[in-house]
């Protein structure tokens, strides 16, 4: 953290001082200061104001102990130094309190003031109160600010005076960040100076806490939030809105929101009566507000926001609320709807209009199909052109929306923007040759369509037109980035030259200014369409993503492309010398540089600075120039001694200086013995002498498992050099040595790709290629070529160029082995198409599935092993996430999501799962589906879970709807299972009680030989120690996506082995969902991570005590009459988040304890475990696994497979 300067005089200093002045002071007023002294012995302090704050940030807390140290740390790497926390906690009854003042012990900057519970507009009210700083900003305590925010806001609204900057906001789910469309829509160009008048859509923004506001024009303008009641911020956002005279619209994200995974932020309690009556309250006080201050283009803008946002927010919530409920909702819907003019509409999402049109009308029913059909149903409206109006196709739909809409059917601009996108740059003869496609949305484009295409400056508007022409996108960019269903945008194909004709006018402009951004917009139209746009990058992993600088030759002029926050941008910039020779011998360089100066200046030496030292070397003049040579300027020593890399400069005769533009040719780095010359992304040249750098410049697939990469080097020998790839998460996932082969002049390194991660999983995500520490970049050359894919037979790996501090490092994106015409949501779309339309030819086989694919194991193995023990001949697919899965010898692979996979799921006639099949799944009348599931039944599921989780009453008919279609056979574990499913899911198939064959293996396999097996995985020695499992399952409050979770935490691995000690080792076996986490637990001495062991068996039957908590391995594990104890510290939250089906403490026969504390003590009492729990135990088994005697897979093959048998 940087320390900031006091700007109080010390006592010492300022005594001196004033002694220096009362000797220039007049006699008498000498004499008067002496009467005016103190007759006290000491000297009075004289206080000194402390320094007003550049920025005072607001920050109500009440009961955020899980959240708020995150957000102060945000703060705390702000960029912005000069700033004051006054954090008010507001009644907080958890240890929020205690948190903050460890904070502010810390750091003097934040401020606690303590009150009693006032909401949240109360509490910043008495924040504004003490709120010292120029600038004010608002900050909830479970959110986060980006390190440069507050920098880049305050330091735009000191360049423009504006009254207050508007961010871009992001929010944070499950660990993952997404753009809200509201933020899309307001923060996709920068606006500087405006007002609402001028970009009434800024209205759609009116949240508190993305802004920063001159406290001047808060304390004259806004001053107080209402105080009690929720959405206290709508009323006063929209009042500072129309009375800015102007705003600052930053395209860069600001703040990021959080939607807390336990649902307790006032904004998610949509379900509270309460919370719809407040809404409707800021409304109406916020439209009262309007009404009398806004003009009728802001409230129209408004309008919009209310009928896309605020009402159709509130209607699931509505469908299963009480009456009282309802007709608020109804009402609600029923104002804006009569209020809101034709063009108000246009910009209402059309699925959010038809949720508000049906709120309003009071047609709950109605209302339930359309949210349940937009579940599986494309949400790209298919459209008509009328004139040069889109409309949405209301015939085209499983809802009758002409009866609905009602003539609300045209979709403006917003909601038919034009996409343009360049995948692909290169400089050709011709000038700058760029690449991609465009098309408006929902509209099908064809290649009559006419283009225009234009360079225009950001900030002076000039504009030149460029040369533009439709192509088909023959490999579907366009399709695969649109992602809409429905339409095909092959025709959207694009070219747009920027020529030398163009660039030369550009740099003789009398508004010429080296730091102007121009950008390109390109207009398309469609019919009678017309739609306009930026144009932007798409590929930025690959080839979209190599901007080459080029200087121009027989010109002072050089041209960069390159992508800013905003779109693709241009910037021409007039050279003042050029590097044209360059070479090193013994860290001493010699070299030529031209002088291309427009002002003539004469340049003296080149030079640069490393760690505060100047190395220089004199320019001598190599002749005069002429009208195509420029003058010439030579250097020898220039000494180069091993430091990080630094900018070249030359410096002038006037003592002026600039730096060195690249003119070496198109390669965009130049390698020396222990040296590196390279281009920085604007053309100038950094010098690198730190004896590491590595460029790939090939990189090939060989043999289907093996890629090889070609390198380019500065080190003087890699023998001893080790290259590996690292995750994401900084695991390294494999390790190469370099190769030198004789035949070759440089070096390579290959990698078998082929393998599982560290933890035993897949290898997933990004992989980074990195030699001694240092990451490899691929040169340009080989980023053009970028993307490429090759497929192993366990993946698919795709090497794109990526993004990092130390420049774009490649990368090995490993994927499912999916084709080109597999691989995407576009080509899974359309898959899906292809499926539920196909007739597909019976086959008598089967597919076995389990959960995501990870696995083959469970229900599944155990029953594929009995039917290929009765019925050897039959045909049996295994579908797997990929070729690293282990399945069995006779199952034939199914990559989930290839063409063959869809065609077999249509065609069996056997299908067998343990989960179901995403909801495009329609079983055709040919085949039998047995659904195992993958435990005992006692948690909520079905109808409990989905009224619990909120779903309405025709959400919850269509999920049930969809299972009752699907299977023909569920398979239950004991008879009392049987009741649970039919209350739950109204199946009336056929219930096969024949318990679970998973654990056949438990009954008649050797405990023994699966210790081995386990000890031979994790290089343990099966007879060292006592093992216990500990086998927490899944928490939703620790949810990272829909099917992965964070693994939960709160029993102390470290602690519980030092006090277990050395005889013990604790195998920890985290949820399926834990499993889609790298980063779960270290391994240490005596704590091993088995997620990814393939078998639970073998870990059920290896383990001698069990530590369980909530999840159906206790019913298994129960089978051994092994030890077992609950760690339960989170009981009673987490049976309020998941309720069970009958009573948790009747089923488990055990000790529960809370602590770490308890349970190694429970541990350490196993041999006591029958004499204290053996009844329950015998009465749970008695109970539940009456079925479990080792035989249930011939049972279950007996039935469901009776006829091929």
């Amino acid at each position: 953290m940087k320390r900031r300067p006091s700007s109080a005089l010390n006592r010492k200093t300022f005594s001196a001082l004033a002694h220096r002045l009362g000797r220039k002071l007049p006699a008498p007023v000498k004499k008067i200061v002496r009467n005016m002294r103190p007759t006290v012995s000491a000297p009075a302090q004289v206080p000194v104001p402390a320094p007003k704050p550049t920025l005072s940030v607001i920050i109500p807390v009440y009961n955020v102990e899980d959240y708020v140290s995150e957000t102060l740390d945000s703060l705390l790497n702000q960029s912005l130094n000069d700033w004051e926390a006054i954090i008010v906690n507001d009644g907080s009854t958890d240890s929020s309190l205690s948190i903050l003042e460890k904070y502010a012990k810390l750091d003097s900057r934040f401020k606690v003031i303590t009150q009693n519970n006032a909401g949240l507009g109360g509490a910043r009210n008495t924040g504004i109160n003490k709120a010292q700083g120029d600038f004010l900003t608002f900050l909830d305590a479970d959110d986060i600010i980006p390190s440069e925010a507050y920098s880049i806001a305050i330091k735009t609204l000191r360049k423009t005076n504006s009254d207050f900057a508007i961010g871009g906001v992001q929010r944070l789910k499950h660990g993952s960040t997404y753009t809200p469309p509201w933020t899309k829509t307001v923060h996709e160009t920068q606006r500087l100076s405006t007002c609402i008048s001028e970009y009434p859509d800024m209205m759609m923004d009116i949240v508190a806490c993305n802004r920063i506001f001159r406290t001047q024009f808060w304390d004259q303008q806004i001053g107080q939030f209402p105080v009690g009641v929720a959405y206290e911020d709508h009323r006063v956002m929209a009042t500072a809105l129309i009375r800015a005279k102007s705003i600052d619209i930053l395209s860069q994200t600001t703040y990021i929101w959080r939607v807390r995974d336990d649902n307790t932020s006032i904004s998610q309690q949509k379900a509270e009566l309460e919370n719809l009556t407040d809404r409707i309250g800021a409304k109406r006080e916020t439209y009262d507000i309007l009404r009398n201050e806004a003009p009728a283009s802001v409230i129209d803008a408004w309008l919009t926001r209310v009928l896309d946002t605020d009402i159709p927010v509130f209607s699931n919530f509505a469908l299963n609320a009480s009456e009282e409920y309802k007709t608020h909702a109804q009402s609600f819907a029923n104002d804006y709807v009569a209020l809101a003019p034709t063009s108000a509409w246009d910009n209402v999402r059309w699925e959010q209009r038809v949720k508000t049109l049906l709120m309003a009308a009071g047609r709950w029913q109605s209302l339930g199909k359309f949210i349940a059909d937009l579940r599986v149903n494309p949400k790209a409206p298919q459209t008509q052109i009328s004139g040069s109006t889109v409309h949405i196709d209301t015939e085209k739909w499983t809802v009758p929306l002409t009866d609905i809409l009602q003539g609300r059917t045209a979709l403006g601009v917003r909601q038919t923007p034009q996409y343009a996108r360049v995948y692909s740059t290169s400089w050709t003869s011709e000038g700058l040759l760029m690449k991609g496609f465009a098309y408006t949305s929902y509209i099908t484009p064809t290649l009559d369509d006419k283009l225009a295409a234009f360079l225009e400056n950001e900030r002076t508007g000039h504009r030149f037109n460029l040369i533009t022409h439709t192509t088909l996108d023959e490999e579907n960019r366009a399709n695969r980035f649109a992602n809409h269903e429905g339409h095909d945008y092959r025709n959207s194909g694009m070219t747009i030259l920027l020529g030398w004709q163009t660039i030369g006018a550009v740099s003789v402009s009398s508004d010429f200014n080296s730091a102007d951004a121009w950008r390109i917009e390109l207009q398309r139209t469609t019919g009678s369409v017309r739609r306009a746009s930026r144009v932007d990058t798409t590929i930025r992993n690959g080839s979209g993503s190599v901007f080459v600088h080029k200087p121009i030759e027989h010109s002072n002029v050089s041209v960069t492309p390159y992508r800013d926050s905003s779109s693709l941008a241009i910037r021409f910039k007039k050279d003042a010398a050029r590097l044209i020779e360059f070479s090193v011998n013994s860290l001493i360089a010699s070299g030529k540089v031209s002088a291309v100066d427009p002002a003539g200046r004469i340049p003296k030496a080149i030079y640069y600075k490393a760690e505060g030292i100047r190395y220089d070397s004199e320019l001598r003049s190599l002749g005069e120039s002429n009208e195509t040579t420029p003058a010439s300027y030579g250097f020898n020593g220039l000494s180069l001694p091993r430091n990080e890399g630094h900018r070249l400069r030359v410096e002038f005769t006037d003592g002026s200086s600039n730096a060195i533009t690249w003119s070496l040719g198109d390669p965009e780095y130049r390698l020396y013995n222990s040296a590196a010359l390279t281009r920085s992304p604007f053309g100038f040249v950094d010098i690198d002498t730190n004896n590491q750098r590595y460029f790939a410049i090939g990189a090939q697939f060989e043999s289907g498992s093996q890629v090889t990469f070609t390198l380019e080097n500065t080190a003087p020998c890699l023998d001893s050099f080790e290259a590996c790839l690292i995750s994401a998460e900084g695991i390294v996932q494999a390790t190469s040595s370099i190769h030198m082969d004789s035949s070759k002049t440089l070096p390579t390194v290959s990698f078998n790709i082929d393998i599982l991660s560290q933890s035993g999983a897949a290898l997933k995500g990004d992989l980074t290629l990195m030699i001694n520490g240092v990451v490899v970049v691929p040169s340009l050359e080989l980023s053009a070529t970028f993307p490429i894919s090759g497929i192993s037979n366990f993946y698919r790996v795709d090497l794109v160029r990526g993004s990092g501090a130390a420049g774009r490092p490649l990368r090995l994106r490993v994927q499912p082995p999916l084709n080109d015409l597999e691989q995407g949501a576009w080509n899974q779309k359309r898959l899906r198409h292809w499926y539920s339309v196909t007739e597909f030819k019976p086959e008598k086989a089967v597919l076995f599935q389990c959960y995501r694919g990870e696995t083959a194991s469970d229900n599944q193995f155990e029953i594929f092993n009995e039917l290929k023990r009765r019925q050897p001949e039959i045909r049996c697919y295994w579908g797997v996430t990929d070729g690293s899965v282990e399945i069995p010898d006779d199952a034939e692979r199914l990559i989930i999501g290839s063409q063959e996979w869809y065609q077999k799921l249509g065609s069996v006639e056997y299908l067998c799962n343990n989960i179901d099949f995403d909801r495009f799944f329609t079983r055709r009348g040919h085949q039998k589906f047995l659904q195992t599931f993958h435990g005992h039944p006692f948690k909520a599921m079905g109808k409990s879970f989905w009224e619990n989780a909120g779903y309405d009453r025709e959400s919850i008919d269509f999920e049930i709807k969809r299972r009752r279609n699907a299977w023909t056979t569920a398979l239950m574990p004991n008879t009392e299972s049987v009741a649970y499913y039919q209350d739950e899911y109204s199946f009336d198939g056929d219930y096969l009680v024949a318990g679970y064959p998973r654990n056949d293996s438990i009954v008649t396999s050797d405990p023994s030989d699966a210790r081995i097996r386990i000890a031979q995985r994790y290089c343990l020695d099966p007879t060292a120690s006592s093992w216990v499992m500990y086998a927490p399952t899944w928490r939703e409050s620790l949810s990272t996506g829909a099917w992965s979770a964070s693994m939960f935490d709160e029993l102390d691995l470290g602690k519980l082995g030092s006090m277990l000690g050395p005889e013990w080792t604790i195998l920890v076996r985290g949820h399926n969902h834990n499993s889609r986490m790298e980063s779960r637990v270290s391994r240490s001495a005596n704590i091993v991570d088995v997620t990814d062991y393939p078998e639970i068996n073998d870990l059920i039957l290896g383990a001698d005590v069990a530590v369980l908590d909530y999840s159906s391995l206790r019913f298994d594990w129960a089978i051994t009459e092994k030890p077992v104890l609950y760690f339960v510290p989170d009981k009673e939250e987490y049976f309020d988040r998941r309720p069970g089906l009958f009573d948790y403490d009747d089923s488990a026969p055990g000790a529960q304890v809370t602590s770490t504390e308890e349970a190694a003590k429970e541990i350490l009492r196993k041999d006591e475990y029958h004499e204290r729990f053996g009844t329950e135990l015998d009465i749970f088994n008695a109970r539940f696994n009456s079925f479990s005697d080792g035989r249930a897979a011939e049972r279950v093959v007996e039935s469901f497979f009776s006829d091929i048998l």
